[in-house]
C-alpha cells in the first residue's frame, strides 16, 4: 500500500514546458520610466513584464484586440457566412421568406452583442 502510494505522489501538478525561462535579469527605471512603460503594457493589452520581453526581442508589440473588436470582427465573419451560404444555394431565390426571416433573427443577435458590449 504504502509504495503505491508514493508512486502517485509524483505524478500529480502542472506538466512541465517544453522550453523553459531559467534566467532571470532585473531592469531598472526611474518612476516616470517605469509608469511610461506600464501604461505602454496597459495600452498592448499586456502585462508589462512580456511588453518588456517583446520590445528586448522584437523591438515592437502588436496589440491584443480589444473586445468590442472581436465581436466585431466575429460578426462580419458571420454576414460573410451567412451571405456566401445562401448564395452557394440558392437560398436568397427559393426561400425568400426563410431568408427574411433569418436575416431577422440575425440582426436581432447583432443589436444584442452591441448592447452587451
Amino acid at each position: 500500500m504504502e509504495q503505491t502510494e508514493e508512486k502517485r505522489k509524483g505524478k500529480g501538478g502542472r506538466p512541465p514546458k517544453a522550453v523553459r525561462k531559467e534566467i532571470r535579469t532585473g531592469v531598472r527605471f526611474t518612476k516616470a520610466e517605469y509608469f511610461i512603460v506600464k501604461e505602454k503594457a496597459i495600452k498592448a493589452r499586456m502585462h508589462y513584464t512580456g511588453y518588456i520581453r517583446q520590445m528586448a526581442l522584437f523591438g515592437s508589440v502588436t496589440a491584443h484586440l480589444t473586445r468590442n473588436r472581436r465581436i466585431s470582427n466575429n460578426l462580419a465573419n458571420n454576414i460573410n457566412q451567412v451571405s456566401n451560404s445562401g448564395i452557394s444555394a440558392n437560398f436568397c431565390r427559393s426561400n425568400t421568406k426563410r431568408f427574411e426571416f433569418c436575416s431577422i433573427r440575425f440582426t436581432t443577435r447583432i443589436s444584442k452583442e452591441i448592447k452587451a458590449a
